[in-house]
């Protein structure tokens, strides 16, 4: 069976966890009930796989960072030789979907470290199909989430927006992929899960 994954990426304020929780009544699988509390600034909760966000706040640490103040990563880093164990986690994980025909996950931390899981699906299931969907938003509206939730100033809010954009970008550069607007997201949902569905019927 030919796995097809969506990849959700991007900042935690734009939108991942409201697709996902959309993309979960489309018949897209994302995991048994393990997912993310509610949370100041989400009391339906965060729809992402609690396994996913630990093996990506594990790879945070390795590299001496955490989520509001990401690493900079040295070249070849998904070689590294110390993510051995956070490797063998992360395959177990995966393995988990390998009889899905469809699913995905969510978490902005998946934003910054895209190649490590590209290889890890490459390696556990070699046939598997990979799209990734990023969540965009204006960064001055980014910067206002942040403020008003995390109480950072405009400076390490936008750094932040850039940072968790750029790095979905970047990763993403030879994989289909499709842009999702925070704004059209809430004001049109299911024009965005129409043009989700259309893509998915090129994969």
């Amino acid at each position: 069976m030919n796995s097809k994954i969506l990849i959700i990426t991007g900042s935690e304020d734009q939108g991942v966890s409201c697709l996902a929780k959309l993309l979960k009544t489309q018949d897209i699988y994302f995991g048994k009930k393990e997912f993310f509390p509610p949370g100041d600034g989400n009391l339906e909760g965060f729809w992402g796989h609690m396994s996913f966000l630990s093996i990506n706040t594990k790879l945070l640490e390795t590299f001496h960072g955490s989520w509001d103040n990401p690493p900079i990563l040295p070249e070849n880093w998904e070689k590294n030789e110390t993510l051995k164990m956070i490797e063998k986690h992360a395959e177990k994980l995966i393995e988990q979907f390998i009889d899905k025909p469809l699913w995905g996950w969510n978490d902005s931390r998946t934003s910054l470290f895209l190649p490590f899981w590209r290889n890890i699906i490459v390696k556990t299931i070699p046939n598997a199909e990979i799209f990734s969907i990023i969540c965009i938003r204006r960064p001055w509206d980014a910067a206002a989430y942040f403020e008003n939730h995390h109480n950072f100033d405009t400076d390490k809010s936008i750094k932040l927006w850039i940072r968790y954009t750029y790095d979905s970008l970047i990763y993403t550069k030879k994989t289909r992929k499709l842009f999702i607007e925070y704004e059209s997201l809430t004001q049109k949902p299911q024009d965005e899960i129409e043009r989700i569905h259309h893509l998915l019927k090129e994969l």
